[in-house]
């Protein structure tokens, strides 16, 4: 299987693992659900990064280290 397969099928995991969060920024932000997910991560950089400030609203309650765990498969193959 070919990374870019790879990340492709681990952002989909992702997607589906965290819709109903992702849907939430979505709304609460009026947002397609694409531009939804990427700031769902950049939540969780932000959060690991202690910048609380800049965390988008509308994902509820997210487990940031499950979350974390998620993330690091999913930059592990990511394009640099």
């Amino acid at each position: 299987m070919a990374l870019n397969d790879i990340f492709k099928a681990r952002k989909e995991m992702m997607e589906k693992k965290y819709a109903a969060q992702i849907a939430g920024i979505s709304h609460y932000n009026n947002v397609d659900l694409g531009v939804a997910f990427d700031m769902l991560v950049y939540n969780y950089r932000a959060v690991c990064a202690g910048d609380f400030a800049e965390v988008k609203k509308g994902g509820g309650v997210i487990d940031y280290a499950e979350l974390g765990a998620d993330m690091k498969l999913l930059d592990e193959v990511r394009r640099k």
